[in-house]
């Protein structure tokens, strides 16, 4: 089984998983609260809606994240199966988000 080893190694992975937790909410709180910050990710016009869909799938990899970083910390048996989980979870996200510019035909992101 995957285990953490060596306590420095599993004190920075807790930090690291904690920390993206904390952040992945952060980015949320700061999206709801300043709704012209949106505007900085948004591939078309109409994808305001779509991109706040994203928001249950985000807590979910946040929860888990927050998570992992405990289990880590405590040295959990149940750490390194938790820590899949939630990297699948983000590789999901970030691969659906890196394909969304790439079905937009005037809008997403543009190399002259």
């Amino acid at each position: 089984m995957f285990r953490f080893e060596g306590a420095s190694r599993g004190r920075l992975a807790s930090w690291y998983f904690t920390l993206q937790g904390v952040a992945i909410v952060a980015w949320w709180l700061l999206l709801l609260l300043v709704p012209p910050s949106r505007a900085l990710f948004l591939v078309g016009p109409l994808s305001e809606t779509s991109f706040l869909g994203f928001w249950m799938a985000d807590l979910a990899a946040a929860s888990f994240s927050v998570a992992t970083g405990q289990l880590i910390r405590v040295d959990s048996p149940l750490a390194g199966s938790i820590s899949w989980v939630t990297v699948g979870l983000l590789s999901y996200a970030a691969y659906s988000v890196s394909a969304s510019p790439c079905g937009t035909a005037k809008a997403g992101w543009h190399v002259n």
